[in-house]
């Protein structure tokens, strides 16, 4: 199992930083292991690949299940990203923030929206200066490897609609990573 993956950067930042400060190459590393964990498993559908994603994800250093809330009134829902974690950096702290995307395509920017939402809370909440939103899904060769029919959006699709229009509200860069089958390892631009 291998990756691709499309950088989604704004405000002059390089993707040779962001890999620095976020240390993207251990987190893509990680996110190869747990795939490739996943398809030595017997059992096969979307709660144990996600389980052991999560799980590679949480020995990189991540912490599962962020919660916020962007509404400060009782009653309104709270907001949940599969995963977060904290680098501190000389200046300041920064912070990885992302989704496991295998929803209905439906969901794209509601996914989308809801990262860069939380991580511009946590930014204003710390004083840091740098966060970085990830989306891991599967591109539409590899559906399958979770179970999941073609209602499930790709990494096509959500690399289409932020090309569309939906990167221009973005207030971080964004990480769109697809679990792909084949044995090419493809990197598309910044």
């Amino acid at each position: 199992m291998f990756l691709r993956e499309k950088m989604y950067c704004h405000k002059g930042q390089s993707r040779e930083e962001l890999c620095s400060e976020f240390e993207l190459e251990t987190f893509l590393d990680s996110l190869t292991n747990s795939v490739s964990e996943y398809q030595r498993q017997n059992s096969r559908g979307s709660k144990p690949i996600q389980d052991a994603i999560l799980r590679s994800l949480e020995n990189w250093g991540a912490d599962k299940q962020f919660e916020f809330q962007p509404v400060h009134e009782k009653g309104q829902a709270n907001f949940e990203l599969d995963f977060l974690r904290s680098f501190n950096g000389n200046v300041s702290r920064a912070f990885l923030g992302g989704e496991l995307a295998f929803d209905n395509r439906q969901a794209i920017f509601t996914n989308v929206v809801k990262v860069d939402l939380a991580l511009q809370r946590l930014r204003e909440a710390s004083e840091s200066n740098m966060t970085m939103s990830v989306l891991v899904t599967f591109c539409q060769d590899s559906r399958s490897l979770g179970n999941w029919d073609g209602s499930v959006a790709t990494f096509e699709e959500y690399s289409q609609q932020l090309e569309w229009g939906l990167e221009r509200y973005l207030t971080s860069p964004l990480l769109l990573v697809g679990l792909v089958q084949d044995e090419e390892l493809g990197v598309e631009g910044d």
